[in-house]
């Protein structure tokens, strides 16, 4: 038996090791023609003197082409003249002419949204020439756009192929940036990819500013040389400004916008009703009033009513604290009725209740209980607030809870202004005990909430 295992050991080795040989041969064979196929192509290339610039030629005339269709947004054309590249040019894919020509097709695609065909044409593209900066920076784009479009609802992508998506598009604008770190628009396109489609302001915040300070150090030729890149060095000092605004560094967003603002005057990159409602929400939050009121006031004025309600709606605000609570009833209600979404409700009923309008206020804020499915939790609060002040606490007490109950439901945690008035309510109807049960629920979920030592104090 040992003689015989031996045996089928040995023919078992011998037949692998034949197999193995055989696939070392066919690899080399094919190597080998690869190389005499190219080596063909070369000596095609000497013989032929006219062969070379025929090439050149015909890839001139593709680029032309595409050049000129591209400047009309005719992108479905370019890919139907020129995709699949090696059905349409054929000969050019076969003398290796065709990379650059794939690039535009990439984008052509990237443009109709066929992206997973645009990201097979670049990373073709890559793999011709690793380390050309385009073709990163290109790739990089086009996965950008395609999480992009998926946010918008305009495709529709499974969550595993998001976050490959993510991770690849990050690697290759790192790879772009290693190629040409003095650059502006990968810095910028990375950063947005941070900021807009995985929601962490604080990751993009430093790639804004390197892509600020990369223009900021051209020479006025490389300015110049670079031109197409100041758009997005304004792009980036605009959402800069917005990332300080998301951490509360007020001073900073100001002097940023202020810096867009200057550096736009011209050219009106950003909307200017996008950088004047900035100019006047960081003017609010500063506590400077009129300057935000002047702001918003000029802002309102490249928009309608309807498409600008979230700059009328801060006005309206801006206003109420300031006193002038007719004026912001004024200014509010022009938005049309069936137009006003949830948040500019809630102001108006804040301004109406500053007028002694509770009633009013009370029946708006109901409407929008009726149709609100994300954050119904504002108006039952407003609500709550409202019965607080006519001293009729079970009533505070009932949309305090309701509040927090709805808040649980859509977003699986507690409503710390829910919280709080179920508190106070609780309070208010001399019942210490359970008030401070939920003290102490709102001490371990917010233990940083704004009115809790006044809340204890009261205990």
């Amino acid at each position: 038996m040992a003689i015989e295992a031996a045996k089928i050991i040995s023919l078992t080795n011998k037949e692998n090791n034949e197999a193995s040989s055989i696939e070392i041969k066919s690899k080399s064979n094919e190597n080998n023609q690869i190389s005499m196929q190219e080596d063909d192509f070369l000596s095609q290339l000497a013989e032929d003197i006219s062969l070379q610039e025929h090439y050149i030629q015909r890839e001139r005339v593709c680029l032309g082409e595409i050049a000129a269709l591209r400047d009309q947004n005719k992108w479905q054309e370019i890919i139907e003249l020129f995709y699949p590249l090696e059905e349409k040019e054929p000969e050019l894919v076969k003398a290796g002419f065709d990379i650059v020509i794939r690039r535009e097709i990439a984008f052509s695609l990237c443009q109709v949204k066929r992206f997973d065909e645009a990201i097979k044409e670049l990373e073709y593209c890559i793999k011709s020439d690793p380390n050309n900066f385009n073709y990163h920076s290109s790739l990089g784009f086009i996965l950008y756009n395609s999480l992009y479009a998926a946010k918008n609802k305009e495709i529709i992508m499974p969550h595993h192929v998001k976050k490959e998506r993510i991770q690849k598009a990050h690697k290759h604008f790192r790879r772009a940036q290693e190629i040409r770190p003095d650059r502006v628009t990968v810095y910028y396109r990375q950063a947005m990819l941070y900021k807009h489609i995985q929601n962490k302001p604080e990751k993009a915040f430093p790639i804004f500013e390197i892509a600020i300070k990369n223009w900021e150090k051209y020479t006025k030729e490389q300015k110049m040389h670079r031109h197409q890149e100041y758009k997005n060095y304004i792009k980036s000092l605009y959402n800069l400004s917005s990332c300080y605004m998301e951490k509360k560094r007020f001073k900073d967003a100001l002097k940023t916008i202020k810096k867009c603002i200057e550096e736009d005057k011209h050219k009106d990159y950003i909307h200017c009703k996008h950088k004047y409602f900035a100019l006047g929400k960081i003017y609010f939050h500063l506590g400077k009033l009129k300057q935000a009121e002047e702001a918003l006031e000029f802002a309102s004025t490249f928009t309608s009513v309807e498409d600008g309600d979230y700059i009328i709606e801060l006005l309206a605000r801006t206003l109420l604290k300031q006193g002038k609570k007719q004026e912001a009833l004024k200014i509010i209600t022009k938005i049309p009725r069936k137009k006003r979404r949830h948040f500019v409700i809630w102001t108006l009923a804040d301004i109406l209740v500053s007028l002694g309008q509770r009633e009013d206020a009370k029946k708006q804020l109901l409407n929008s209980c009726e149709r609100d499915r994300r954050s119904k939790h504002r108006a039952l609060i407003r609500l709550c607030k409202i019965a607080f002040q006519e001293k009729n606490y079970n009533e505070s007490l009932k949309w305090a809870k309701e509040a927090d109950k709805f808040h649980l439901e859509v977003y699986n945690t507690h409503d710390a202004d829910g919280l709080f008035w179920v508190a106070a309510s609780y309070l208010k109807l001399n019942h210490k005990d359970r008030a401070e049960e939920i003290i102490d629920e709102l001490s371990a979920f917010r233990p940083d909430y704004p009115f809790l030592p006044k809340l204890k104090q009261c205990i």
